[in-house]
């Protein structure tokens, strides 16, 4: 289980390698659960719609992540975000995950992609934090949700699809 303080804590450890001043920026704690961290910044256009000025805001980060107990991916998760940092900050532009994004990502040791949900940490800190689940009962994959959707009632009538093809799920509350 990691904090607000063990994230910038890592950020200021990449702030020492690249003398930026990322642990100045705020971070939220977000309930997301699609996206995993984020880094904000505020974005100035001119009259044609071109970029002239990227401003850091904020990093964001997702409860699920904070609950990991796995810390080499909770700190590339971070490492990735802060190379959008870097970039965006360095050449005034959203680098999204171009070419200058993966020169920072070099720079810093980091993995260009980020963990994502087939990272197994990642699904059990998400099934573990979910309020609903469905499972799938062909392959036994778990969906997991942070609230009641269209989604799991679809299932529960037998109307969604997993991606195994199977349309039986059992649902579940946290809890349960």
């Amino acid at each position: 289980m990691f904090t607000i303080n063990d994230f910038k804590k890592v950020v200021r450890e990449l702030d020492s390698l690249t003398g930026m001043s990322g642990a100045s920026l705020p971070v939220r704690k977000t309930r997301s659960q699609r996206t995993l961290a984020s880094f904000v910044s505020n974005v100035t256009r001119n009259g044609f719609g071109e970029i002239v000025r990227v401003e850091p805001n904020r990093f964001e980060v997702s409860a699920l992540i904070l609950s990991l107990d796995d810390e080499k991916t909770f700190r590339e998760i971070i490492k990735h975000e802060y190379c959008h940092y870097l970039a965006n900050i360095i050449y005034q532009d959203n680098c999204h995950h171009d070419k200058r994004f993966k020169e920072q990502c070099r720079r810093i040791g980091a993995e260009a992609t980020e963990p994502t949900y087939g990272n197994d940490s990642i699904t059990k800190a998400s099934e573990k934090i979910a309020k609903h689940r469905l499972i799938c009962n062909e392959c036994g994959h778990v969906h997991t949700f942070s609230r009641m959707c269209k989604t799991i009632e679809a299932a529960v009538q037998g109307h969604a699809t997993c991606t195994c093809g199977s349309r039986s799920f059992t649902y579940k509350q946290r809890g349960e």
